[in-house]
């Protein structure tokens, strides 16, 4: 019986499928900052790959109003007009059978204590909302999907509140992974799993 459950351990291992794993879009909002002249900026509209709409984001260089990011940069979801932004991504494409990870790196405003609602998503498609303390470090939040069918879609970010003082976004990340093609048997491994299982085979037999 052990030897039997060995072989097939054994012909599982090397016959299962390999999947490959690549970043499709990373955004710590670095370049932003350089862009801007390495320092903050309300309602600020020059993000590359994403735009801004129905409101604004403010642009924090860390360290700025009393805001502490991960890397040199964030971004406050809510704006400074009291109409928080939708922060969204160009076009992207998604690929049938292709398992997608989108991961954002958030913190509370940091600046009270009070609760902060943002929600972030595949437009047209997988949605989450969260609700996070003001004093809540960052942490991170994934939606993670199999696509169905090709489709092009685009990320987005936004808070749900209105009093100039939101979640805080440090780094978004869509990476994807493609199973591959099953790994064939080496010839070799099938005649070792054919010599092992034969004798247990023929034990059967002559107990039967």
């Amino acid at each position: 019986m052990k030897r039997s459950l060995f072989v097939a351990a054994l012909v599982a291992a090397f016959s299962g499928t390999a999947a490959q794993s690549a970043v499709v879009l990373l955004e710590d909002f670095t370049d932003e900052l350089s862009r801007a002249g390495n320092r903050s900026v309300l309602n600020f509209t020059g993000f590359s790959p994403f735009s801004v709409t129905d409101g604004t984001v403010d642009l924090i260089r860390s360290g700025d109003y009393g805001i502490i990011c991960e890397t040199s940069a964030c971004v406050d979801l809510d704006g400074s007009t009291r109409r928080s932004g939708k922060l969204a991504s160009g076009a992207i494409a998604f690929l049938t059978g292709v398992t997608y990870d989108l991961t954002v790196r958030a913190s509370g405003n940091q600046r009270n204590a009070g609760l902060d609602r943002f929600e972030f998503g595949i437009t047209g498609g997988q949605t989450q909302i969260n609700q996070i303390s003001g004093r809540t470090g960052f942490s991170d939040f994934m939606i993670s999907f199999t696509a169905l069918s090709d489709f092009s879609s685009s990320i987005f970010l936004r808070d749900l509140g209105r009093d100039n003082i939101g979640a805080v976004v440090d780094r978004v990340t869509l990476s994807a992974t493609e199973p591959m093609a099953p790994i064939p048997l080496p010839a070799g491994l099938t005649l070792l799993a054919t010599a092992l299982g034969g004798p247990g085979l023929m034990r059967r037999r002559r107990s039967a």
